[in-house]
């Protein structure tokens, strides 16, 4: 799937991001939201820059993760400016300035990265399980971006999976139901 992404068609993904931007910018959940936590994507991932300057554009906040790798945790630092950033660990790029933490319950809307979903709302990621441990007592709301063609009838999930709450695809926005 990954190398589906990232092979595709500058245009053809262009596309695909367009239609999920619109998606998204119409839901209720990313209007009233006023901290966002999304993480800055890479080539192979749905562009999240964009969502991250309309977020400013608008007077959200925008946090994305720094992680610990030794912990196998993140803490989610505000950034003001698409070049706050530092290549990180895995090559992810993370906050310069460490010191403007945000506790995960300012954080009104997550933006939970992965690459293929299943409909009752789990999702296989990059295999390191970070947010899923993230997301165990994170009270916000939980939504996910991805393309019709990500989205599976069921894949196995592991006791420690977290669901999220909401896809928000290129065609449409599907709520999941616990």
């Amino acid at each position: 799937m990954l190398h589906r992404i990232e092979t595709m068609s500058t245009e053809e993904k262009y596309r695909i991001e367009q239609n999920i931007y619109k998606q998204l910018f119409h839901l209720k959940e990313w209007k009233e939201a006023k901290i966002i936590g999304i993480t800055y994507s890479q080539t192979f991932e749905w562009n999240t820059i964009y969502i991250m300057k309309e977020a400013w554009r608008l007077g959200k906040k925008v946090s994305i993760p720094k992680t610990n790798i030794d912990r196998k945790s993140m803490i989610f630092h505000i950034i003001h400016h698409e070049h706050d950033v530092i290549q990180g660990a895995y090559g992810i790029f993370e906050p310069k300035d460490a010191t403007n933490i945000i506790d995960k319950s300012a954080i009104d809307l997550m933006f939970v990265p992965g690459v293929l979903f299943d409909a009752s709302g789990y999702r296989i990621g990059y295999g390191g399980g970070y947010y899923d441990r993230y997301l165990v007592d994170y009270k916000g709301k939980t939504i996910s971006l991805l393309a019709d063609f990500q989205l599976m009838d069921e894949m196995p999930v592991e006791s420690h999976d977290i669901p999220v709450q909401q896809y928000v695809t290129n065609t449409t926005v599907i709520p999941i139901h616990p």
